[in-house]
């Protein structure tokens, strides 16, 4: 009796765990199938997780770290890539009627737009004025006036932008950057970075280049001296961390005033050249007898 009793409860240990295990083994396979058949944000390998990005969110990306390494062009590229990318389909939705545009687009798309025309604009006031905001590209052969111009633009294109991106650190360094060109907005500008380099904000080593800059105009030797080998920690290409030359260069002109037109200068009272008198031939070979 007890012999089989023991049978007994054998069994039903034994079912149990089969059915336990069975259980887990479907469960497995149902989670499987339910990641086979969505797509998700996200991988994971190992420990690591592995976010999928959009092609924009990758350009501008891309942007941000050429110009951390001092590579404007490149950055415009990127940048310029990725507002294009954005600008295609709100075209596309224009061209729709007013009946099936939807109510809401994508959250991210304005703040991405806002980004890409950030990057733009302070890769082209880095480089001089090289190109035209938002789809010139980049013109080595530019004249004086069209790189004032473009610079002008891309600091009218931060200031567009500012109210939008009020509370970006990484933007307001940049916009205090560009206010240094012109000598109306300077003082604000070195107060902004001032504010920032206290509390560690400033992105980057061109930041502590800008920041040198303006203690350079504002005769703090010492402070300029500090910006700078904070910015030769920070990067490779150490000679452009005190090479003001290049950035005083780019700074931007006084407003052109209307001139006045020129009075026309009074014609010079020149006395007319008097007429040569062919010689008299005929009668010295009369008086000759020829």
């Amino acid at each position: 009796m007890k012999r089989a009793f023991l049978m007994k409860r054998a069994f039903l240990m034994k079912r149990a765990f089969l059915m336990k295990r069975t259980r887990g083994i479907l469960l497995l396979a149902l989670a499987a199938g339910l990641a086979l058949g969505w797509s998700p944000v996200a991988s994971a390998c190992g420990n690591s997780v592995r976010y999928k990005e959009s092609a924009t969110v990758r350009l501008l990306s891309r942007a941000n770290g050429a110009l951390r390494h001092g590579q404007d062009q490149t950055a415009y590229a990127y940048a310029q890539a990725a507002y294009q990318e954005l600008e295609q389909p709100r075209r596309a939705k224009k061209a729709r009627p007013k009946k099936a545009r939807p109510k809401k687009g994508r959250r991210g798309s304005d703040r991405e737009s806002r980004r890409a025309q950030h990057l733009m604009a302070i890769a082209v006031i880095r480089m001089g004025g090289l190109a035209d905001l938002p789809k010139g590209e980049v013109k080595k052969k530019l004249g004086k006036d069209a790189r004032d111009r473009n610079i002008r633009k891309a600091v009218a294109t931060l200031v567009e932008l500012k109210s939008a991106m009020s509370g970006d650190t990484y933007f307001a360094a940049h916009f205090a950057e560009a206010q240094l060109i012109d000598p109306e907005t300077r003082a604000t500008g070195a107060t902004a970075l001032q504010k920032l380099s206290e509390s560690d904000l400033l992105p980057g080593p061109w930041s502590q280049r800008a920041l040198a800059l303006a203690r350079h105009h504002a005769g703090d030797v010492g402070g300029r001296d500090r910006a700078v080998r904070r910015c030769k920690v920070l990067t490779k290409k150490k000679s452009k961390c005190d090479d003001f030359q290049a950035e005083q260069a780019a700074a931007m002109p006084p407003r052109p005033k209307s001139k006045k037109p020129a009075a026309p200068k009074p014609a010079s009272k020149k006395k007319p050249a008097a007429k040569k008198q062919p010689k008299r031939v005929a009668h010295k070979r009369q008086r000759a007898g020829v």
